[in-house]
């Protein structure tokens, strides 16, 4: 979902300010300035969304806040660096495969797509360094680049009292500017602000590779799964597509993504039906034909079960667009 926002940080000069809650996953895609993000919810039940956050003309600092299991397939602002982490050790976190654990920073490259799941409530902090930035800090410490500094697909390590005190001066950076109740536009407080963050983060730090692939074959599960997720589940086919036996392979994707392939698969095509029902014309289409492309044969258990995901019936998602609808 593109951000009517999306642009690149470096662009800007002064220092704003956001804070936006949604109890609808798919508004909350909307909040986020300069991200591209896609969310879907893997579990039913009510959801409570809020992002907040700052940012210089070379940094933003961000806060995402979920109450319920969630997807997020995102892209952050242009030409950025990505650095994201929790300090919550009941907080779980996937990506590629692996749980992200209290004391490691994920880095990713300014124009990746990040998926990420989050299993239950969600307390993720996020960086994006704008790339002459990031290649100033390097120079600083005495590299070439960024990523001579810190290596692709590496992970940033820090102890667990050293991420409670990034969490503690962002915060208090945020608070800071939101009790000025006006944008600092002086190059002296962003400098200070980005010179502070950036030590904080960087020194004493050390790297260490992102292990690769034992996980792999969940990987190409997930990726069945979504190409193939108007169809029922089907073990046998992903498994001789795969190439492992059925019991390996629930192991590992469960292990890799906190979620079993059957309850990701039903995930994606209530997600799916909501987005159709939200995009749909009244007049036009119908909850029994949408329910149907999505692979639900069973209209009533169809209308029960999206209540219990969304907290609405179908037919309210459908003529009711106001609530649901982006944009």
């Amino acid at each position: 979902m593109k951000s009517p926002h999306q642009s690149s940080i470096g662009s800007f000069s002064r220092r704003l300010h956001f804070d936006e809650r949604s109890d609808d996953p798919y508004q909350m895609n909307q909040h986020a300035p300069y991200w591209e993000m896609d969310q879907d919810l893997l579990e039913p039940g009510p959801f409570c969304g809020r992002v907040r956050g700052i940012h210089t003309h070379a940094m933003q600092l961000t806060l995402f806040e979920r109450s319920s299991s969630t997807r997020v397939a995102a892209s952050g602002p242009k030409n950025c660096f990505l650095l994201g982490f929790s300090v919550e050790s009941d907080i779980r976190t996937y990506y590629q495969g692996s749980q992200l654990r209290v004391g490691q920073i994920l880095i990713t490259d300014p124009h990746d797509c990040i998926e990420t799941f989050h299993l239950g409530r969600s307390q993720i902090f996020t960086i994006a360094i704008h790339d002459t930035l990031a290649q100033s800090i390097a120079h600083a410490h005495g590299y070439d680049s960024f990523r001579s500094f810190v290596p692709r697909n590496h992970l940033l390590l820090q102890s667990v009292d050293r991420m409670n005190l990034m969490k503690q001066i962002i915060i208090a950076h945020m608070t800071d500017h939101l009790e000025r109740h006006a944008p600092d536009n002086s190059n002296a407080t962003s400098a200070f602000l980005e010179y502070d963050i950036m030590e904080s983060f960087f020194w004493g730090s050390t790297c260490s590779p992102v292990k690769g692939n034992s996980r792999r074959h969940a990987r190409i599960a997930e990726e069945y799964l979504k190409h193939h997720q108007r169809e029922p589940l089907d073990l046998i086919r992903i498994c001789n597509e795969v190439g492992v036996p059925a019991r390996c392979l629930q192991i590992s994707f469960h292990k890799s993504f906190g979620i079993s392939m059957r309850a990701y698969a039903h995930a994606l095509r209530f997600n799916g039906a909501r987005r159709d029902l939200i995009a749909a014309c009244p007049e036009g289409q119908s909850v029994k034909a949408i329910a149907l492309h999505w692979g639900f044969s069973h209209m009533g258990r169809f209308s029960i079960n999206y209540r219990r995901w969304f907290g609405e019936c179908p037919i309210q998602t459908l003529y009711h667009p106001c609530s649901a609808r982006i944009g």
